[in-house]
């Protein structure tokens, strides 16, 4: 290969060059890796006859085009008389940060994704590498929370003899096995797919006693925000799970007092007096 042909140096706009830098983080891909991902995706698609704006603010991207690549890239060059080479990968970027990052992520896990549902079809089990570790798990199906940008798979796990989400991009080394679904429930699965948080919350109710400063601080944080079942005086009742009440409700402080489970009341008594041992002299 000629380095000086596969190197890849490209003017992107500020808030590209932050996507694909982002992207790269989330997805736990090096730069190199995600930006041959988004060639192989895109590369035959790129309209080269599209006007790309300029912009004010822009940072410069390199890469090295894989073999497989650059051999894949000199067809494309000839085929479509490609005259400026940063200018086709320019466009090739704002193509790929076109997409929401949910469907990123989906289609940077592309072979994860057509072998889940091809076990979701079947109803049969798939042995999955799950952050450093194999477990054995019956898939239900693929999905983000509205908002979200994160793809989460809704399955049983065997290890843990539970049914689990797990972050799409940590799942490696799949495949499918011979044995059929032994926990599926069609009514507790469609629930938890027509309700979908990523910490499971179908189910599980939290009630909170919050101030009036309490709600409109409710109504400002939207992010983990928990469905709100009831409401009765100062009395909110949530469909939350405890996870989820232990990341969304610790920012209200003072606004927001747990009543109910009595558990997840004592977690966030103990850790609020924790927190202001730390504040007396």
């Amino acid at each position: 290969m000629n380095e000086t042909e596969s190197k890849i140096r490209v003017t992107l706009p500020e808030y590209i060059y932050n996507f694909i830098i982002n992207d790269e983080k989330d997805f736990e891909i090096n730069k190199n890796r995600l930006c041959n991902m988004i060639f192989e995706m895109y590369g035959e698609d790129v309209n080269i006859e599209e006007h790309i704006p300029k912009t004010k603010y822009n940072k410069i991207l390199q890469f090295n085009l894989s073999n497989n690549n650059l051999d894949m890239f000199v067809d494309i060059s000839t085929r479509k008389t490609i005259e400026n080479k940063a200018d086709y990968f320019r466009k090739l970027f704002f193509m790929y940060c076109d997409q929401p990052k949910y469907k990123r992520e989906q289609q940077i896990c592309n072979s994860t994704v057509i072998m889940t549902e091809g076990a979701i079809k079947s109803r049969k089990k798939l042995k999955i590498k799950y952050k450093d570790s194999y477990r054995v798990a019956e898939p239900y199906f693929i999905a983000c929370e509205n908002g979200e940008t994160r793809n989460y798979l809704f399955c049983y796990c065997y290890n843990n003899k539970d049914y689990r989400n797990y972050r799409l991009i940590n799942i490696k080394g799949v495949s499918i096995l011979r044995e059929e679904f032994e926990h599926y429930n069609e009514e507790y699965i469609k629930n938890v797919r027509d309700n979908f948080d990523p910490y499971l919350s179908y189910g599980s109710i939290v009630k909170v006693r919050m101030s009036q400063h309490g709600k409109e601080q409710l109504k400002k944080i939207a992010i983990n925000r928990p469905k709100i079942l009831e409401e009765n005086g100062d009395i909110i009742s949530f469909q939350c799970s405890d996870l989820k009440a232990k990341l969304y409700f610790p920012q209200f402080l003072g606004s927001a007092e747990i009543l109910e489970p009595q558990e997840l009341r004592e977690w966030f008594k103990q850790e609020l007096e924790k927190a202001a041992g730390q504040y007396r002299e």
